[in-house]
């Protein structure tokens, strides 16, 4: 009947639960190896891309801010313009002696030729206290019959001139409509702003640019005045022989009503400008909101608040910038505030971050699934590995089960005589226990054939005849007290000798000595059989 161990052998071997500990142990860890590898692999391809559209949009908010000042040039040269325009009208009256009405429209007709940001560009003069009657009467007979000098209030409503020193009635409002006739007779000192620039005017000989509402009824203070110098003739003669009777003697101004919403617009959608969509632009003038536009591809997106201008935001929106300019013409101060959300950063942006991000996302991949199919290789060779051990480890029980249970004792001893290892047989006989034996060498428990047996040897059996001595064994001529040591070229001997107990009694054996290679090393075995029993045989025959 064979061996259940030595059964295990042969065939195919059911994997133990250690083996399948550690085939979950290595999977769980090759799982784990991966998602890592493709995790690290994501967070740094999206922090690349992350990277990357951070820095586009450092880009875009600075070509923004640029963008900006480069708007804001544009602006301030085309209010600049407007206020020239103004100016050029004012030096027309001052140079030219203007009989009627169509003489101003056709001038200012050329000057404001393409141009419709002008809500008015008109004419007026100083009209003395004294003279306001003769004036009004005057101006009636040219076909404006309920013409009078009159005041405007917050509400925009006309009312009947109050008593002054001194009016600036409008005489001549163009371009010609209902709207700029209703204008006729409007008296620009009855107005304190208006007044104060006028006197600046006066003052400083230059254009002044003030912010005005009276002169539309516009309570969103969409409009600029522009009030510039003197226009004064040249001779009180040639004043009353060629000015007709509603001009009469005296100096007075021309002023221009610039509506900011329709130069915006025009401004903001210049194809050349190049002002990005979606932006938001605040403008003002000395501290008063004049309008608020949404850039856009369509026509601009007029910005308003409850009847009000919409004013600029304190800081910029979550994720977009803002750039503020501002710039001088004549004595205001422009102040534009550009502001731009982040969809249009978003907008700015190239498809570089997207690129990368892929190209990150598809790298990681490939590493991963390589690393997939390195690391299940090395699960392949773990594998393998451990089945070896655990085979490895298999045979040496069952070897081991061998010896032990093997009749003859079994020593295993270096060149010098330590034993390093025995069977259960061999410290069984000795009476020895097995860490002991290991502690010792061969001379311990080994005595040559024909040493002094005085110790009586074991009895055969119960019952034996136990008179008869067993004969001593006298050492032959050949054979040496100690023990023979052979070498690698040795073959296998054979001898007797006398094998001593714990208790220090003897017994005779047979030594059957070969030498082992164990690596680099050689080592012996030694296969030691008890004979008291044939011994004492071998005596009772003698006899």
């Amino acid at each position: 009947m064979s061996n259940p161990q030595e059964a295990g052998f042969a065939g195919e071997r059911a994997p133990s639960p250690y083996e399948d500990t550690l085939s979950r142990r290595w999977q769980r860890r090759r799982v784990t190896l991966t998602v890592l590898a493709a995790l690290a692999g994501c967070i740094l391809a999206f922090w690349l891309g992350r990277a990357l559209a951070g820095r586009e949009d450092n880009y875009s908010k600075i070509f923004f801010r640029a963008s900006a000042a480069r708007w804001s040039d544009a602006l301030q040269r085309t209010i600049a313009d407007r206020v020239g325009r103004v100016s050029t009208t004012a030096a027309f009256v001052r140079s030219s002696d203007i009989n009627d009405r169509k003489d101003f429209h056709i001038f200012v007709s050329e000057i404001t030729k393409d141009i419709t940001s002008f809500e008015v560009l008109a004419w007026a003069p100083r009209i003395p206290a004294a003279l306001r009657d003769a004036h009004e009467g005057a101006v009636r007979k040219q076909g404006f019959p309920k013409y009078t000098i009159s005041r405007r209030d917050d509400a925009g409503q006309l009312h009947a001139r109050s008593e002054r020193k001194e009016y600036y009635p409008i005489l001549f409002a163009e371009p010609s409509s209902a709207d700029t006739d209703s204008l006729l007779g409007l008296d620009l000192a009855s107005d304190p702003g208006c007044q104060a620039a006028m006197r600046q005017a006066e003052t400083t000989g230059l254009a002044t640019v003030a912010i005005y509402t009276a002169l539309s009824g516009n309570k969103m203070g969409n409009n600029l005045l522009f009030v510039v110098d003197r226009a004064r003739y040249e001779s009180v003669a040639t004043i009353l022989t060629k000015r007709p009777a509603d001009q009469p003697e005296n100096d007075g101004f021309v002023l221009g009503v610039l509506s900011m919403e329709p130069l915006a617009k025009r401004w903001l959608g210049l194809p050349d400008l190049g002002v990005s969509p979606g932006v938001d632009v605040y403008i003002s003038a000395d501290g008063k909101n004049l309008t608020a536009l949404r850039t856009g591809r369509k026509p601009q997106e007029l910005l308003s608040d409850a009847g009000a201008v919409a004013s600029p935001p304190a800081k910029p929106p979550p994720g977009g910038t803002m750039a503020v300019e501002d710039f001088d013409v004549g004595n205001a101060n422009f102040k534009i505030v550009y502001v731009a959300p982040v969809n249009y950063i978003a907008s700015c942006r190239s498809r570089k971050p997207a690129v990368a991000v892929l190209t990150g996302l598809i790298l990681t991949g490939m590493a991963v699934a390589y690393f997939w199919l390195l690391t299940g290789r090395m699960a392949a060779v773990e594998r393998t590995v451990a089945d070896r051990w655990l085979e490895l480890r298999e045979r040496e029980r069952y070897i081991r089960h061998l010896m032990d249970n093997t009749s003859d004792a079994i020593f295993l001893c270096d060149q010098q005589g330590t034993i390093l290892d025995v069977n259960r047989r061999a410290y069984e006989s000795l009476g020895y226990r097995r860490e002991e034996l290991l502690l010792m060498t061969v001379d311990d428990v080994e005595l040559a054939a024909g040493a002094d047996d005085a110790t009586p040897l074991p009895k055969l059996a119960a019952g034996a005849d136990d008179a008869t001595p067993l004969p001593k064994l006298a050492a032959g001529p050949d054979d040496p007290r100690p023990l023979p040591k052979p070498t690698a070229n040795d073959r296998p001997q054979d001898f007797e000798a006398v094998h001593l107990r714990k208790d220090g009694t003897r017994f005779p054996v047979e030594v059957h000595v070969t030498s082992v290679g164990i690596g680099q090393q050689q080592l012996r075995l030694a296969i030691v059989r008890d004979i008291t029993y044939r011994k004492r045989a071998e005596g009772t025959l003698s006899t």
